[in-house]
């Protein structure tokens, strides 16, 4: 099955934020090199049945492992999605979306029905949490961990590692904490949280990318659907902020904070909202 536009709002917003983030549009993350390996070798072959084609097309290659698992074909279509994962973005950087949601999502469901794509799945996973904790790449590792932690419905791994990064490397924890937040908020860990949060700044961030997701939702290819993803995003986001400054006896910040996010956005259920995170209510991290 190919992934539609519906599916993949959740991972044009992650995209999103991971390319401004890169660019340097959004400062929460320290600049950070990182180096790119070779891709596969077209004419290396993988898996029992499976070799690359000549031109491999990220975007075709994910969809035919889907429909490889629907035909039962499992070895194939974990072949596949092994390759995607590792090579997608090299192909085509636009993917990072895709391949921190959809592609994860497809993965999990292969697992559930051949367990040999879950063992492979959390031993990358268990490999990226090893190399976060020393530093290692840390604006791609702390991001493919938490959604694959986030995927597999085990968030507080995603804690766990954070926790051992702030006491080992904060620097790398600094680095980290955009991708790490909603763990945090699941396992109640708000002071590690406030610990590596500029509230100005985190609200702000979160402002300018509810603005721009706005402006593309204008554009007609991505109909209405990524509007109202970045409006529940931008409402969890900012009631999020001011229920744990709320919770952690900073109530002036978080009035300043409630009262620039009903200026951004009146929505009398976003008022609610904001009045229930004023009085310490945090709610679950959207989505």
């Amino acid at each position: 099955m190919a992934i539609t536009r519906n599916q993949n709002v959740t991972g044009l917003l992650i995209a999103t934020a991971a390319g401004l983030a890169s660019a340097g549009m959004l400062t929460f993350i320290d600049e950070e090199s990182t180096g790119v390996s070779t891709v596969i070798a077209a004419d290396k072959a993988i898996g029992k049945d499976w070799t690359l084609p000549e031109n491999p097309n990220p975007q075709t290659i994910l969809n035919e492992a889907q429909a490889d698992a629907q035909a039962k074909r499992y070895e194939i279509a974990l072949a596949k999605q092994v390759w995607f994962h590792e090579n997608a973005l090299k192909l085509n950087p636009g993917m990072t979306g895709v391949r921190l949601s959809f592609a994860l999502s497809s993965w999990e469901s292969l697992g559930r029905a051949y367990p040999p794509a879950m063992t492979k799945l959390q031993a990358i996973r268990d490999g990226l949490q090893e190399r976060a904790i020393k530093g290692e790449d840390l604006m791609s590792g702390f991001a493919d961990l938490a959604a694959i932690n986030r995927t597999l419905g085990e968030d507080s791994r995603t804690s766990e590692a954070f926790r051992a990064t702030d006491v080992l490397n904060p620097k790398a924890a600094k680095m980290a904490i955009f991708y790490v937040k909603p763990a945090l908020v699941k396992s109640k860990d708000y002071e590690l949280y406030l610990k590596y949060t500029d509230v100005k700044r985190d609200y702000l961030q979160m402002r300018q990318l509810y603005e721009l997701n706005m402006q593309m939702a204008e554009d007609k290819k991505f109909g209405g659907n990524l509007g109202d993803f970045a409006k529940k995003s931008f409402r969890n986001g900012s009631a999020t902020l001011v229920a744990i400054l709320a919770v952690s006896d900073r109530k002036g910040e978080a009035s300043e904070i409630a009262a620039l996010a009903k200026k951004q956005l009146e929505d009398p259920e976003f008022f609610k909202e904001l009045d229930a995170a004023l009085v310490g209510t945090v709610p679950n991290p959207f989505p």
